[in-house]
């Protein structure tokens, strides 16, 4: 899947982090979603292509985005995120392989704390020398690299990209890899060796 000694860029929400587990979990308990019966959990995007925010509007009306918004803005989110099954598995072993391996990752531009408790949770999860592998910016295509694992079906900027997109299966888009069969690729011999 990638080729000896590359440059791996990897997401960290719905890649690394299980941001719509946490969500739908948060959405699930929140007292207005019980009592109004917003339930049960619809990920916003399944119903169209529009914005989260806007779909829960049109689902459920303005106090429903709102909530969605308070339970993604409230401190300590990001940095709470599980992993996503196998991820610090096949973070180290793509290491362990020689990859020069990164996570690039986008803020919450509404979130003040996002950018730090992102790399607490890369800190936490994967090791202290994580933190100084985490790459935050807006803009993916500015960063250098051979690959980027990201859920996004597009991922677009500035400049055209000079890594080669691997998508990664999502709620929201669910063709894709998993870390299974990233980590299976990894493990299998190469081509003619039994």
């Amino acid at each position: 899947m990638f080729e000896r000694d590359s440059v791996i860029l990897v997401d960290m929400d719905g890649v690394l982090a299980d941001f719509d587990k946490s969500l739908q979990e948060a959405w699930t308990n929140h007292p207005l979603v019980v009592q109004n019966g917003w339930l049960p959990w619809v990920h916003p995007e399944d119903v169209s292509g529009q914005a989260t925010r806007d779909n829960l509007r049109s689902l459920w009306g303005q106090e429903a985005a709102d909530v969605y918004t308070d339970i993604s803005r409230q401190e300590g989110f990001y940095r709470d995120l599980e992993p996503i099954t196998r991820a610090v598995e096949g973070m180290h072993l793509l290491d362990s392989l020689g990859h020069r391996v990164f996570i690039c990752t986008a803020p919450s531009r509404h979130v003040l704390s996002c950018a730090s408790e992102k790399i607490a949770w890369a800190g936490e999860h994967l090791g202290k020398e994580w933190i100084a592998r985490t790459i935050i910016t807006k803009d993916k295509t500015l960063v250098l690299g051979d690959y980027l694992i990201d859920d996004k079906r597009q991922v677009s900027g500035i400049k055209s990209p000079v890594w080669m997109h691997v998508k990664f299966s999502s709620p929201t888009s669910p063709v894709g890899h998993t870390w299974d069969t990233i980590i299976d690729s990894l493990l299998l011999p190469p081509s003619g060796v039994r």
